[in-house]
């Protein structure tokens, strides 16, 4: 508050109240000497020393009496506020520097797992191709067994046979190795699903961390506005359709995560018809499409200026003039006086 002679806030604060308080219910106790509405001579300037009374010499001591007391207390306050500041200052930068250490150890694990997954997933590969080339040779087997089946056909049933046995044992064991290579491919993928299962406890575990932190530095914030807030400080903000609203210390952080929403609530709509609203408000034109590429008709329409009255395709589209945008003299003669 100002204190400077001629310009003092606490005197203008007594006046407002003397002159409006009976109509907000405020009792004035005309007992108390009231403070004088003069300033007090400037030192050094050539004036003739008025003759003050008793009464209003006394009543200009106490005046000035409280002038510095009010003062040494700002002077406390500010001090106070400065150090709690600090005291927040440091505890944030403590808690930012924890942060980051368990991060940079976090970040250190998860490029290690991501290591171990790359060479896991270059084995599978490689064992997949492994498993086509004996695909490839089994079939080429089966292609040359028959083709000296077929030549070997006159030489008798002997060759028939052992020709069928060494198929079968040739089949036997490839099955067998198909099946080995089944098993150690499905370990690779169930090892390849841990190591995904493990990143994305790390990456939740990241992103715990840093919600923490930032919950940990918005308590502390959270304090000091409560104390701002405690010294008879208040917060306001403007918002179209809502005007200056005032912001409590507990309301700061819902406001801080979104001004609009918050706005939105305080007209008494939803975040998306407070946006269509105030696209309205800010560019009144015509929505309606029109012509073959679409494009919006953009001629003026009369601005809607309270949000819960705002009616999206009705109050943003000239239905009188669109699609076609004919002349209409009764909209042009309001929007003109506008």
């Amino acid at each position: 508050p100002g204190m400077k002679p001629g310009a003092n806030d606490f005197i203008a604060i007594r006046d407002t109240i003397r002159e409006r308080g009976p109509k907000l219910g405020l009792e004035i106790d005309d007992e108390l000497d009231s403070m004088p509405a003069t300033p007090p001579p400037v030192i050094g300037a050539e004036t003739k020393a008025p003759t003050i009374a008793p009464d209003q010499s006394e009543s200009r001591k106490e005046a000035d009496e409280e002038r510095v007391r009010l003062a040494r207390i700002i002077k406390e306050l500010r001090l106070r506020v400065q150090t709690l500041e600090n005291s927040h200052s440091e505890e944030v930068g403590k808690l930012r520097y924890a942060a980051q250490q368990k991060e940079e150890i976090l970040n250190a694990q998860l490029e290690k797992v991501m290591g171990q997954f790359k060479t896991l997933k270059s084995q599978n590969v490689a064992l997949r191709e492994q498993n086509d080339s004996l695909k490839a040779q089994v079939i080429s087997l089966t292609q040359s067994l028959e083709e000296q089946s077929q030549q070997s056909q006159s030489q008798g049933s002997e060759l028939e046979v052992l020709t069928e046995q060494y198929k079968l044992a040739l089949e036997q064991r490839i099955e067998e190795e198909r099946a080995k290579l089944s098993e150690q491919i499905h370990a690779k993928e169930m090892d390849v699903l841990t190591r995904d299962d493990l990143i994305s406890q790390l990456k939740q575990e990241l992103g715990e961390l840093k919600r923490n932190r930032v919950k940990e530095a918005s308590t502390g914030a959270q304090k000091v506005l409560e104390k701002l807030e405690s010294l008879g400080l208040s917060f306001i903000a403007f918002h179209p359709g809502a005007g200056h609203i005032s912001i409590s210390a507990d309301q700061i952080g819902s406001y801080m995560e979104n001004p609009v929403a918050f706005a939105a609530r305080k007209c008494l709509v939803t975040e998306d018809h407070y946006r269509a609203w105030l696209a309205h408000y800010e560019n009144p034109v015509c929505q309606v499409p029109v012509g073959a590429d679409q494009q919006a008709c953009g001629k003026r329409v009369i601005r809607v200026e309270v949000p819960n009255q705002f009616k999206p395709g009705v109050s943003d589209c000239n239905a009188n003039r669109c699609p076609n945008c004919r002349n209409d003299s009764a909209i042009d003669n309001v929007l003109r006086f506008r």
